[in-house]
Formats: structure tokens, sequence, C-alpha cells
């Protein structure tokens, strides 16, 4: 006997941690059946915003966090966040732990620094990454951030600075959040 479905989980439109899942396996013959809570059942709850072959730029005052405002595409699995490239942020529709990555490739002014950080429930929450341009060529950075976020309804946002009022001009980015306990 092979594991069961016993819930159609993609059907769900919003599961709780507190909803209980069977689990049923047959390592060696013996069919064997757990009762397990979707917060233990599901750990890869992944929410993103992207952008591909962008052009655009976005206009950032000297020595000021900026939010990128960029993201043109969105994809949420499972209910756990509410991704919206519309508004430039996920949503946490849960509390527990998460890890968040921005991925940004990105042109800025010559000779000017750019401070890549990623903002959770309003907060800066890492040492940002820092790049500091020497042209006007695509720059590629990458920003990681681990959080615990105690309630539901808090954002993860990516944001700039900029050490001039500098133009930002993405080409290609990912927000990711993800799930992890």
């Amino acid at each position: 006997m092979t594991a069961q479905k016993i819930t159609d989980l993609a059907a769900t439109t919003s599961p709780a941690d507190a909803d209980q899942l069977l689990i049923t396996e047959d390592p060696a013959g013996d069919p064997v059946s757990k009762k397990v809570a979707l917060s233990n059942a599901l750990r890869l709850a992944v929410g993103h915003i992207s952008v591909t072959g962008a052009s655009a730029s976005q206009s950032l005052s000297s020595a000021t966090w900026t939010k990128v405002t960029q993201f043109t595409a969105e994809y949420a699995y499972d209910g756990s966040t509410t991704a919206s490239h519309a508004n430039d942020k996920i949503t946490l529709v849960a509390s527990g732990i998460y890890a968040a990555d921005w991925m940004c490739s990105f042109t800025g002014a010559t000779t000017s620094e750019y401070r890549l950080a990623i903002y959770w429930n309003s907060t800066l929450q890492v040492v940002p990454a820092i790049i500091t341009t020497t042209s006007t060529n695509e720059h590629c950075v990458t920003v990681r951030s681990l959080f615990n976020a105690s309630s539901a309804s808090q954002d993860v946002e990516a944001y700039v600075y900029s050490d001039g009022a500098n133009a930002f001009a993405v080409k290609e980015s990912v927000l990711t959040v993800q799930r992890i306990a």
C-alpha cells in the first residue's frame, strides 16, 4: 500500500495550522497512520514577487531608505503568505519562522553607494548589502534575512538606499518569503 492523500490541500483556500491531516505510509507492508497538524506537515510555504527584463527607473532621495516599487508578477502557495506585486510586498498570513531572500540586478549612477535591504514589519531586518558603483554597468546583489513573526498581517518588502539623489533601475528582481517553521 502506498501513501494516500486524505485531504486535497490545493482545494483548501485557507488552511490553518490547527488543521489535522492523516498521513498514511506503508514502509514494509504494514500501514501506519499518524495525525499531524498542518504546520508540521507543510513547511515549504512560499510567496514571491518579481520582475523580469525591466527597464524603468525609480528615483531615490539622498540618504533615505525607499521602498522598491518595480515588481510586476507574484506567486503564493498554500495560504501562509499573500504576495502582491501591485503593493510591492508579501504579507504573512500566519505566525512562524520565515526566511526572506531578495535577489536584484540593477543599474545606478556612477560612483555612488547603494544599500539593499529586506524590511519586515516596517523595520530593517538585516545589515544591508552594500554596492559601490564604479560604472553604470549592471550590478547583482542577494540579501537574506530570517525572522520570527509572532503574529500574522506583517509585511515583507524590499528597500534601497543611496548616498545621492540617484536613479535605481531594476533589471531582474525576485523577493521570496518562505515559511520554515
